[in-house]
């Protein structure tokens, strides 16, 4: 009966109803459709069925990676960074950090989220390519609906510390606003960084900010994200 229907040409909605991050490859694939509802408590079925048949326009975002295959748990976007990343490293073969028999990157990536409609992320600019420790960086991205739906996105900041003392995270979310963005419309959304916001705890246990090159990248996840790059000075 149940591959009777399947065949009646209807999309295959998958609903997830769990506490932790599973391996969703098989589900994905025989899915139209991927709703990730946590323990949506005894109003879940209403709000779920406002997201199936487009009352609401959901507009969450994943709070963890979710990974492709066993192998990689624990996976996470803030993991340290390497001498031989995987994408830039000048070694090849088994001598850069990489599975041999699985994929790198998660199946669904950290702030990984779906809304009905798209939106478009134009360049971003900032407003300062060096700036002291008294001052602060503002970057603007133009979000462009190009749907006939109102959205809203939830732009994301990241930060990557290029030269530092101790070995820094490859990115870090640092901030994000959640932007109502009309059908149609281009919305500009920006985000002032003060240089406080660039330190981190050393071994002492003491927050310093050090000069040096920063890079901010901005998007929908942390995966698609788009860079601007800024130093700062002693």
């Amino acid at each position: 009966m149940l591959d009777e229907l399947a065949t009646l040409g209807k999309p295959i909605i998958s609903v997830i109803i769990s506490g932790r991050p599973l391996v969703l490859t098989d589900v994905l694939a025989d899915s139209d459709a991927v709703i990730q509802a946590w323990f949506p408590g005894i109003e879940g079925g209403h709000a779920l069925a406002d997201i199936i048949f487009g009352a609401y326009n959901p507009s969450g975002r994943l709070s963890m990676s979710m990974p492709a295959v066993e192998g990689q748990a624990p996976i996470y976007y803030n993991h340290l960074s390497t001498g031989r990343p995987e994408k830039t490293s000048q070694h090849v073969g088994r001598f850069v950090s990489r599975y041999t028999d699985a994929p790198t990157g998660p199946l669904f990536p950290f702030g990984y989220g779906l809304s009905y409609g798209k939106v478009t992320y134009h360049q971003p600019t900032i407003d300062q390519s060096q700036i002291s420790s008294a001052q602060s960086v503002t970057i603007r991205v133009p979000v462009e609906n190009t749907s006939e739906i109102d959205r809203t996105e939830t732009v994301q900041l990241y930060l990557h510390d290029e030269v530092a003392s101790i070995v820094q995270p490859v990115k870090r979310l640092i901030d994000f606003k959640r932007a109502l963005v009309p059908a149609g419309e281009t919305l500009m959304v920006s985000f002032v960084v003060k240089a406080d916001r660039l330190g981190f705890y050393n071994q002492q246990g003491k927050y310093v900010i050090e000069p040096g090159k920063f890079e901010l990248m901005i998007g929908p996840n942390s995966d698609e994200t788009q860079t601007v790059e800024f130093s700062l000075k002693d």
